[in-house]
């Protein structure tokens, strides 16, 4: 018995509605994933730019070298990531609507991250000091495991979900830290402990051109620094950096205009300070 033509031509209408309704949800996909361009959050001067589409994994090895999977210190800067961006995401109609809306942070409890089951932790590792689970989550009930985390809207709660699940239009929102010099120059620090403990620290802005970073505490500034407009003087942009801290780290400069990166070493056990009047040549 042959199909009803009607009913054919029916599915058919349907599939082209909802490609109609993805082409006008779902951003324009650049080269790197990225979707947005990047927004400032003005509390803490981080910035943060939506990307898509694929796996937890996928996001993570997605990122820029600059930047990492989101995380959260206070359900201010969620409720912030989230205003910013519920215009962008994509809606999954096959889902119930109160969990229509989602991205990936950075929360994971995996090994191969550093993390262990059950004790889950920011890809930055900074502390864990706030977490916005829904009832019954992390619960770890799919098959293979669920060592990683999202953010779901409007229903307003974190699910944690495998490794090999998602939905075709998942997205996450990567994060970047201190830029100096009105978005010129770029700066991130890696600590190192005598224990083997490490992290980025965070940072906080201070001035255009000035910020300060802290490891463990958001109370406890461990590093100063800021870049000099030396141009007039001899050619080249003066970075200064000033330890607080006998914690061994690495800071990375890199001029976004031209590419160019500068690195500077703070040794264990000893107070590291520091100045470069030949750090970036100009303009």
């Amino acid at each position: 018995m042959g199909k009803d033509p009607e009913m054919k031509n029916g599915r058919v209408l349907l599939i082209l509605l909802l490609i109609c309704c993805l082409a006008e949800t779902v951003p324009p996909v650049t080269a790197s994933g990225i979707l947005t361009e990047w927004y400032v959050n003005p509390s803490n001067g981080h910035e943060y730019a939506l990307w898509g589409y694929g796996t937890w994994i996928a996001a993570y090895n997605a990122c820029p070298a600059d930047a990492h999977l989101v995380t959260f210190s206070d359900a201010v800067e969620e409720a912030w990531v989230w205003s910013t961006f519920l215009a962008f995401i994509a809606p999954n109609y096959s889902v119930p609507e109160s969990d229509r809306y989602r991205f990936y942070i950075g929360l994971t409890d995996s090994e191969i991250y550093g993390a262990s089951e059950g004790n889950w932790k920011w890809v930055t590792g900074e502390p864990v000091s706030y977490t916005h689970w829904g009832v019954g989550e992390p619960n770890d009930s799919w098959m293979s495991g669920e060592d990683f985390a999202e953010t779901i809207r409007p229903g307003n709660y974190w699910n944690d979900l495998g490794t090999d699940t998602f939905f075709f239009n998942t997205q996450a929102i990567f994060e970047r830290d201190t830029l100096l010099h009105d978005g010129r120059f770029e700066v991130v620090v890696d600590w190192l402990t005598p224990t083997g403990s490490s992290g980025k620290g965070l940072p906080v802005p201070l001035t255009t051109d000035s910020g300060y970073f802290w490891f463990f505490e958001d109370t406890n500034i461990e590093l100063l620094v800021k870049i000099k407009d030396g141009c007039e003087v001899n050619g080249y942009y003066w970075f200064f950096y000033g330890a607080l801290t006998d914690v061994e780290y690495t800071i990375t400069v890199t001029d976004t205009e031209t590419s160019a990166v500068k690195t500077y070493h703070g040794t264990q056990h000893v107070p590291t300070n520091g100045n470069d009047i030949n750090a970036f040549a100009c303009p």
